[in-house]
C-alpha cells in the first residue's frame, strides 16, 4: 500500500485526536460563553434549511459550518440539548451510533420518502 493509499483510508476513520475535538469545541461554544445550545446541520448554500420553528430557538443555535468535518464536530453534537439534521451523512452517522439521545432528522426539508427507514434507527423523525 502506498504512502498515499494508506493517508486516505486514514482519513475516513472516525479517529481524531482529542485535542482537534476540544479545538472545535472550544471555538463554537466556549469562547462564545455557550453553556447549552442546539446543534443544526443544514445545506443552506443548497436552500436546504431547517425550519427554526420546530426547534427550540430558547437556546442558542449553533450551525454545523462547512470548514469543520463530521468527527471534527462530535463534541459539540454529544453536548448540545439536541442535534437537528437533515437527510445528511451526519444522519447516516448518528444511525450508526448515536452520538447524542437526542436526534431529530428534518425530513420536510428533503428525502421525506427515507423517513421511515430513519425511525427504524430510533431517531425522531418530522415531516
Amino acid at each position: 500500500m502506498s504512502n498515499r493509499q494508506t493517508k486516505t483510508a486514514y482519513e475516513f476513520t472516525n479517529y481524531k485526536p482529542i485535542s482537534v475535538h476540544k479545538k472545535v469545541y472550544d471555538e463554537l461554544i466556549t469562547q462564545k460563553g455557550i453553556t447549552d445550545y442546539v446543534f443544526v446541520h443544514e445545506k443552506a448554500e443548497h436552500n436546504i434549511r431547517i425550519d427554526r420553528n420546530k426547534i427550540d430557538v430558547n437556546l442558542p443555535v449553533v450551525v454545523a459550518e462547512p470548514q469543520y468535518g463530521i468527527f471534527e464536530l462530535l463534541k459539540v453534537i454529544e453536548n448540545a440539548k439536541s442535534v437537528n439534521l437533515i437527510s445528511s451523512s451526519f444522519v447516516s452517522l448518528m444511525m450508526c451510533k448515536k452520538y447524542n439521545t437526542n436526534v431529530i432528522a428534518h425530513m420536510y426539508c428533503d428525502r421525506a420518502h427515507i423517513s421511515q427507514y430513519i425511525k427504524k434507527h430510533d431517531i425522531e423523525v418530522l415531516l
